[in-house]
């Protein structure tokens, strides 16, 4: 939802078009996973990333789970955070794996 910038809204009205917001992504996102366990016949499902701290959505997801008899797996919130970095490796253990990696450096820090 666009909003023109001269368009002054109050806290409430931010706070409702936010948890719009939320809402839909966790909608798309919850089907997104029961179509997913629904074609693959698999009976686990792992969430990962800064997703799996969305309280609704773990709420959405846990019951999913159950309904469908599958098992939800969620790390502690406090490990749900951005996988830039996890991305980032994996792209570099392919490249190698793949032989064009020899020029990648890797750093202590």
């Amino acid at each position: 939802m666009l909003v023109p910038a001269h368009l002054h809204l109050g806290e409430q009205a931010r706070a409702d078009m936010a948890a719009e917001v939320q809402a839909a992504i966790v909608d798309v996102l919850a089907a997104r996973c029961e179509r997913a366990i629904r074609e693959t016949g698999l009976r686990a499902l792992v969430v990962a990333g800064g997703v799996g701290a969305n309280q609704e959505l773990r709420r959405r997801l846990d019951a999913l789970g159950h309904a469908e008899g599958a098992r939800v797996c969620f790390p502690s919130p406090a490990l749900c955070t951005d996988n830039g970095v996890m991305i980032a490796w994996a792209a570099g253990l392919r490249l190698l794996a793949a032989g064009k990696g020899k020029k990648l450096l890797v750093s202590g820090g």
